[in-house]
């Protein structure tokens, strides 16, 4: 099987379906191990899934940019932090925080690779959060990336079938 089959084969809607009433669900119950599960099962699935496999966390979603991410990436593309905001980003009304102008992002190459790889913003590199602590604080975020994340869904897939034997 190819790599572009495995990623377009790795759901259907009626297990994502089931997946999401799991997730909606976790927060009625209280799950002592859950983080701890959640921390293992994530290292395992990420060992087996490539994300150049794949890079669709990039093509579909904007990327947010901290202050610190904008000079981190602005030092490693050698311009000032003003042009790689004017030339990448626009504000976010919400925080103080910049999210990139358009999808996919425009640090993705044609290979999945990142342009700013090395200096990424922190959300990038903790992406899909599903190994950080507070996994029930996520759930919406879970939720969405189960459809397009194979890792997300892995790692919900396992969790779910770890939960139904306890």
């Amino acid at each position: 099987m190819s790599s572009h089959q495995q990623i377009t084969d790795w759901k259907t809607q009626e297990q994502t379906e089931v997946l999401t009433a799991f997730l909606q669900g976790l927060n009625s119950r209280h799950i002592q191990a859950l983080d701890s599960q959640a921390k293992e099962v994530s290292a395992e699935v990420e060992q087996n899934i490539d994300c150049l496999d794949c890079g669709n966390c990039c093509r579909t979603s904007v990327t947010t940019f901290t202050t610190s991410d904008i000079s981190r990436a602005a030092k490693y593309l050698k311009i000032s932090k003003k042009q790689f905001i004017r030339k990448f980003l626009i504000k976010d009304n919400r925080d103080d925080s910049y999210i990139t102008m358009q999808t996919p992002c425009p640090m993705l190459n044609d290979d999945n690779t990142c342009q700013i790889y090395e200096v990424r913003p922190d959300v990038c590199s903790s992406f899909p959060h599903t190994h950080r602590d507070n996994f029930k604080n996520r759930i919406h975020a879970h939720t969405a990336n189960l459809k397009m994340c194979p890792i997300t869904y892995a790692v919900v897939s396992r969790l779910y079938e770890i939960l139904q034997q306890q």
